[in-house]
């Protein structure tokens, strides 16, 4: 799995931004995907695991 830190997030839109640990293109994100978690848990700067 991947790994990165959330950049952005809107919860009125329900979309969010990830930033990958390994470089490249910022990761887009649909809060309606997220598991693991309470997605209100969220917030800019946490480190995150992800699939792409």
């Amino acid at each position: 799995m991947a790994r990165g830190t959330i950049k952005h997030i809107n919860f009125d839109t329900e979309v969010g931004r990830i930033t990958p640990d390994s470089g490249g293109t910022e990761i887009p994100f649909i809060l309606a995907v997220v598991t693991g978690t309470d997605v209100k848990s969220l917030a800019v700067g946490q480190a995150v695991e992800y699939e792409w």
